[in-house]
């Protein structure tokens, strides 16, 4: 690959350069006293905030259950997630120009954990129909950002709880532990099966230099291309996502190729990916599709994950899409992700969002564009639990979990939960009217692996 390919444009050196300029005087520590109470919002929170001027950065995620009431649903939240969580009770206010955290006076629970009456879903179809209405439906900016909408009367012995939080209030490791640690009895953790990425020695990210140098000339990589990247997205986001997959058959699978259970996941997710590209005559436009993999950078303690933020790094993925063989597909996902262990450069992207962010706003916002505009989806595999969970006695019979749409058009989550792994997808209308078929498509090829490890062990 030439050179010339890595460099920023003109207008990107030109950023860059008033970047470096200003950055002495916004990050110096003469700031204006704040009221008794107020916070300013940090640069690995403020980056989220501040992508939303075009489309609300909403994460969304619903769990199915036994049939719950309003009032046990309001009473549940307030005891197990409010009241351990300050920031549920918190709002955005500017002081001197500046996102800040502010205590919100009049929160009422009540604004929050609602129920809608009127949403007529008895099916899985209308369920798909009401989240992708939803999904970038903005909140109340003069609350706390987040929500949970209760649709009680789902079928006659279950409920659904919708649920809504902007990306300043957390990223997605740090929701879904919350919701997780809100069951009735935590099970003992084991092993997440789908890792999401963590953080690596000191000594290793040292070893690993040649990787890291790659990585940082990577920071200056230019806009992916492909058929998913439209000049400007609509705003309308499709939700999908697909049945499960047996984790003990994703075992089998990894221990028979030797690879990891996330390696068959990406590429169960790049053949969902090259298939809708051959349905819809994409494919011969790109060889790749980049995805940003978010990477935890908290420690490895369980209480790492317990309090509402954003502390995640960034790494980009070429997805093979341009492979037609699935063993060799399966054997690009495991050479490239090893490639990317005990990686900078997940560090390297947490802390340029957060410079970025803690500039002028009129130059963070152009700037966080250009570099959210290096890939074409986001790609996150959230770690939930392996055991079965109930919530105030109500059964947890499903979890699913929806990165935000917005400034790019494809996100694809893979959650697990109850011995079981699922992918979800929420895709732009204006790059993929049926978001169902990647989802359907990544079943489909996890059984064709399945079928070819059950042959190979066979013989």
């Amino acid at each position: 690959m030439l050179v010339a390919e890595w460099l920023p444009s003109p207008l990107q050196w030109a950023y860059l350069v008033l970047a470096l300029a200003l950055s002495y005087y916004v990050l110096s520590p003469s700031r204006s006293r704040l009221p008794p109470g107020d916070a300013p919002v940090r640069g690995h929170d403020l980056c989220w905030f501040l992508l939303d001027d075009q489309i609300p950065f909403i994460i969304n995620a619903f769990q199915t259950m036994d049939r719950i009431s309003l009032d046990e649903a309001r009473s549940l939240v307030q005891a197990r997630m409010v009241e351990k969580q300050d920031r549920l009770k918190h709002r955005i206010v500017y002081h001197h120009g500046r996102p800040c955290w502010s205590p919100d006076a009049n929160f009422k629970l009540e604004d929050h954990v609602y129920a809608d009456v009127n949403a007529n879903v008895h099916n899985e179809a209308e369920l798909k129909a009401y989240v992708s209405q939803h999904y970038t439906r903005d909140l109340d900016r003069s609350k706390p950002l987040w929500e949970m909408i209760l649709i009680e009367d789902y079928t006659p012995s279950e409920s659904v709880l919708v649920m809504r939080f902007h990306h300043v209030v957390g990223d997605g490791i740090s929701l879904v532990s919350m919701m997780f640690s809100a069951v009735d009895k935590v099970p003992t953790p084991t092993a997440a099966p789908v890792k999401v990425g963590q953080t690596a020695s000191s000594l290793s990210l040292l070893k690993n230099g040649g990787n890291n140098i790659a990585a940082a000339i990577g920071q200056l990589r230019p806009r992916d291309v492909s058929p998913y990247r439209p000049p400007r997205v609509s705003g309308k986001m499709r939700a999908a996502w697909s049945g499960k997959v047996s984790l003990a058959d994703l075992k089998f699978v990894k221990n028979t190729f030797e690879c990891s259970i996330n390696d068959v996941v990406v590429a169960c997710v790049t053949a969902g990916l090259r298939a809708y590209l051959e349905k819809t005559g994409g494919l011969k436009a790109t060889a790749r599709v980049r995805a940003s993999l978010p990477v935890n950078l908290r420690g490895p303690s369980p209480s790492a994950n317990r309090h509402l933020q954003n502390y995640f790094g960034i790494v980009y993925f070429q997805f093979p899409v341009h492979e037609a063989d699935r063993l060799t597909r399966l054997h690009l996902v495991k050479a490239r992700a090893a490639s990317m262990k005990a990686s900078i450069e997940p560090h390297l992207t947490l802390l340029g969002l957060s410079v970025i962010a803690n500039l002028p706003l009129w130059l963070a916002r152009p700037l966080l564009h250009v570099m959210s505009s290096k890939a074409t989806l986001v790609f996150s595999n959230v770690p939930g639990l392996q055991e079965p969970c109930s919530f105030g006695g109500k059964r947890l019979h499903d979890v699913h979990f929806f990165a935000p749409g917005g400034f790019l058009p494809i996100n694809i989550s893979v959650l697990s939960y109850a011995h079981g792994v699922d992918c979800n997808v929420g895709a732009d209308e204006s790059v993929c009217d049926d978001p169902q078929y990647i989802a359907d498509m990544f079943v489909s090829e996890f059984e064709a692996l399945h079928a070819l490890a059950k042959a190979r062990a066979s013989t």
